[in-house]
C-alpha cells in the first residue's frame, strides 16, 4: 500500500498479479533488502464509485522503487518514503528509475538511470488518468544528476534510502524523525490542486546555473499561474516548472514544507535573498503568493548611505558642566541677616549706633497750658 485518499475512495497500491489492463505480471520482493533487485511490478489505483470498486493500471515500477511503497511497513522505515497521496486522492506523487513516459532517464554522464519524480492525476470518474514526469527536462534533454552519495541527506532523504552510487535527478523529503526510528509527520510537497514541490540537482531551467542542488515547482495548467501559453509551460511535462529558490549559491538548497493551498513555500538556502539577510550561513525562507487578501511584507527601509570624511566622525558629547544656578537666577537672591545689635551695611554687619535722648524742658509749661484748655 502506497496511500489513500482522506475518505479512502481512492486508494494506491503495487502488486505483482496482473489486475487491471496493461500489467503484466509482476516480480518484486517485498522488504527492504530483496534478493530481486531487477524484478518489476505493478502500480494499481482503486477506486470507490457507485457501489463497487474499480481498478485501474498506473505504471509498471522496479523494486528499485521500492521507497514509494515500503515505507509504510514501519514508522522506521517512513523517513524513506518517496510517495504522497494529495487529501482528495485524485494526485499521486512518487519517485522511480524507469522511463515511464518516454524520456530517457539515463544519466548523461554515467550512463545509468537516474531517479525522477513522476505525478498522477486520477480521473473523476471512470478512466484512464494521466502521467507525466515533472522533474524531467522540459527541453528533452537526458538529465545530469548527483550520486546518492553526494547529496546532502538532510534534504535528500535517509542515509540507507538508495545505493550510494545511484544517481538521483529529483528528489522529495521522507518523513520528518523526532527521535531514531520515528516519523510522525510528512511534508506538504503535493497539494490538492496538483502543484508539487521538489529538489532537483538537474538544472531544469536556464535561471538555474549553480551545478547543485535547488528547489522547484510544478503546476499543472490552470493552476497557479500556469497557462499553456506561459514561457513556463513544458509540452513534454504537461505543465510549468519553475525555480523557488535562486539557482546561484554554491551550496545545496532544499525544500522543507508548504503551506496547504501551496501559497507558502519554505525552503533553506545560503543565498542572501533579500537585504536583510547579511551571512553566509543557511536562513529558512518563505516563498509567498501574494494577494488582496495576504498581501506580501514591505520591503525593509533603504540602507543609509556610507558616511565620507567628517562625515564619519561621530557628534560632538556636550560637557556634563551645567551652568551655576546663581547666572541664571532672577530675584532678590539670599538675603543676610545679622545679629541683634547690628545691622546690615555694604554687605557687612556692623554695630548699630543708638540716638542721644534730650530732655524735656516745658514739659511743667506744658501741662499747665493743657489744663488751660480744658
Amino acid at each position: 500500500m502506497i496511500g489513500g485518499s482522506e475518505d479512502g475512495s481512492y486508494l494506491y497500491f503495487v502488486a505483482n498479479g496482473v489486475l487491471a489492463e496493461g500489467a503484466q505480471p509482476g516480480s518484486c520482493v517485498a522488504g527492504i533488502g530483496g534478493t530481486n533487485p531487477n524484478g518489476v511490478c505493478s502500480l494499481y489505483l482503486a477506486h470507490f464509485e457507485a457501489g463497487a470498486w474499480h481498478t485501474s493500471f498506473v505504471a509498471a515500477l522496479s523494486y528499485s522503487d521500492a521507497a514509494d511503497w515500503n515505507g509504510l511497513s514501519s514508522s522506521f522505515f517512513l523517513q524513506k518514503m518517496t510517495s504522497r497521496v494529495s487529501p482528495s486522492g485524485r494526485w499521486l506523487a512518487f519517485m522511480s528509475q524507469r522511463p515511464l513516459t518516454g524520456y530517457d532517464t539515463r544519466d548523461a554522464q554515467t550512463g545509468r538511470r537516474d531517479e525522477e519524480l513522476y505525478l498522477y492525476h486520477a480521473p473523476a470518474g471512470a478512466g484512464q488518468g494521466t502521467l507525466v514526469c515533472a522533474s524531467c527536462n522540459p527541453t528533452g534533454a537526458r538529465p545530469v544528476g548527483i550520486e546518492f552519495k553526494n547529496l546532502d541527506n538532510q534534504i535528500d532523504g535517509d542515509p540507507g534510502l538508495w545505493p550510494a552510487e545511484q544517481g538521483v535527478a529529483a528528489s522529495v523529503p521522507g518523513w520528518t524523525t523526532f527521535e531514531p526510528g520515528s516519523g510522525r509527520y510528512q511534508s506538504r510537497y503535493l497539494s490538492d490542486s496538483g502543484r508539487l514541490f521538489f529538489n532537483a540537482t538537474d538544472a531544469l531551467v536556464p535561471q538555474d546555473s549553480n551545478g547543485t542542488g535547488d528547489v522547484y515547482q510544478y503546476e499543472p495548467p490552470g493552476v497557479g499561474g500556469c497557462l499553456e501559453s506561459g514561457p513556463t509551460f513544458s509540452q513534454r511535462s504537461g505543465g510549468c516548472v519553475d525555480l523557488i529558490s535562486a539557482g546561484t549559491s554554491a551550496d545545496e538548497s532544499g525544500f522543507l514544507d508548504a503551506s496547504e493551498s501551496g501559497n507558502d513555500v519554505f525552503f533553506y538556502t545560503s543565498s542572501k535573498l533579500v537585504t536583510t539577510d547579511t551571512d553566509t550561513a543557511r536562513d529558512v525562507y518563505d516563498a509567498h503568493v501574494c494577494s488582496a487578501e495576504l498581501p506580501c511584507p514591505p520591503p525593509p527601509p533603504p540602507t543609509p548611505p556610507a558616511c565620507a570624511g567628517d562625515a564619519c566622525q561621530a557628534p560632538a558629547v556636550p560637557p556634563n558642566d551645567p551652568t551655576p544656578g546663581s547666572l541664571s537666577f532672577s530675584g532678590a537672591g539670599n538675603v543676610k541677616e545679622c545679629p541683634k545689635g547690628k545691622k546690615l551695611q555694604k554687605g557687612k554687619c556692623v554695630k548699630q549706633k543708638h540716638k542721644k535722648h534730650h530732655k524735656k524742658k516745658s514739659r511743667k509749661h506744658a501741662k499747665s497750658k493743657r489744663s488751660t484748655a480744658r
